[in-house]
């Protein structure tokens, strides 16, 4: 919704479901946008628009995050100091980066929200490798890139992307 940005294909759930996500240096997590993340009153190619919805319940391997036992509704703190805000749904999934089959590694029970808001119109992936804490920060769930390291699979956690300006005119 404010101008034509690089995204990329990762695939979540079981069976998986395949999304356009932004890549995040700020965020160490994953997020999908949920269905209710569109309304009546938003274009029909509204899901298409937000990189296609994430749909936690109609994946049979979503592990609820219960770290509190009254909520998986937690805030999304990237970027408030840039006054943005929302909620999203935590549990854990599956992930695979790219499409199934094409060769990216796929981990498994990593930490992924569901987004319903418009603050953060697509969904993200966060390259930062930091721990997620939902209860202390003696309690750590790592991320998705420390748990690639970990297993060996990359082997360090420097990473290197490049955004992409489409509308760059070439020298």
């Amino acid at each position: 919704n404010d101008g034509p940005w690089s995204s990329f294909t990762i695939e979540i759930g079981t069976p998986a479901q395949s999304i356009n996500i932004l890549v995040s240096t700020a965020s160490y997590q994953t997020w999908g946008v949920d269905p209710a993340g569109c309304t009546s009153t938003d274009p029909s190619d509204c899901s298409t628009l937000r990189g296609r919805f994430y749909n936690n319940s109609a994946s049979t391997s979503w592990d609820p995050n219960t770290s509190n036992v009254t909520t998986t509704i937690y805030d999304l703190d990237l970027e408030s100091d840039l006054g943005y805000s929302g909620k999203g749904r935590y549990g854990f999934d599956n992930i695979t980066l790219g499409y199934l089959g094409g060769g990216g590694p796929t981990l498994a029970n990593q930490t992924v929200a569901s987004i319903a808001t418009k603050e953060f119109y697509m969904g993200v992936f966060g390259v930062k490798p930091q721990a997620s804490n939902f209860t202390s920060l003696t309690d750590p769930i790592p991320s998705f890139m420390q748990n690639l390291r970990t297993q060996s699979i990359i082997p360090s956690l420097s990473w290197a992307y490049t955004a992409g300006n489409q509308y760059r005119e070439q020298q």
